[in-house]
């Protein structure tokens, strides 16, 4: 970069990055640049489990207060029993109990400043004493955006940008929308 008489800059090429060294130099910075990325993308999947830890922090208070509220409870189109909880008129929970086959599904849905942090299905099968009975799926949400899932037999929790994770993604706030107007 260079003043030019009439007061402008001017970007002419450095003989510094001329010839095959200067070529060799920003290969080294390109490189250099991909590694400070990659490393940066690790950093995020900590941030995340800071994210889902923070979450079911949260998760675990919400249940420490919604003991002590009352609910308002809604019975939904295909029989299955909705609560809602709420603190000082904010929603902090729902819990929705509905009989399966062999069983019972439950879902519960947590909030923040109205807005999805955190959704846990269960099924449990009654019909299967000697096995595990119990399968859970958990979803952690930030900003309306799906940023784990949590299956059953996994042991961490996975992001992904595929298909499928955004279109369960799509499913599950699609659902949560419906509930909000339920018990609105």
């Amino acid at each position: 970069m260079s003043f030019s008489k009439n007061g402008i800059f001017t970007f002419a090429p450095s003989s510094r990055f001329s010839g095959w060294t200067g070529r060799v130099k920003i290969f080294l910075c390109l490189i250099l640049i991909s590694l400070i990325y990659f490393f940066t993308g690790c950093s995020s999947s900590n941030d995340l489990s800071r994210k889902y830890t923070t979450i079911n922090q949260q998760v675990k208070a919400i249940d420490k207060k919604v003991n002590s509220v009352n609910p308002v409870q809604v019975t939904m189109d295909d029989g299955a029993d909705l609560t809602a909880y709420y603190e000082n008129g904010v929603l902090q929970k729902i819990h929705i109990e509905k009989p399966m086959q062999g069983g019972q599904e439950t879902r519960d849905c947590y909030f923040r400043n109205w807005r999805l942090i955190y959704l846990a299905d269960r099924k449990f099968f009654l019909d299967m004493p000697n096995q595990n009975n119990t399968e859970k799926n958990s979803y952690y949400f930030k900003d309306d955006s799906m940023i784990g899932w949590e299956k059953p037999g996994d042991s961490e929790v996975t992001y992904s940008k595929d298909n499928s994770f955004k279109n369960k993604e799509r499913e599950l706030l699609l659902e949560v929308e419906q509930y909000l107007l339920l018990i609105q």
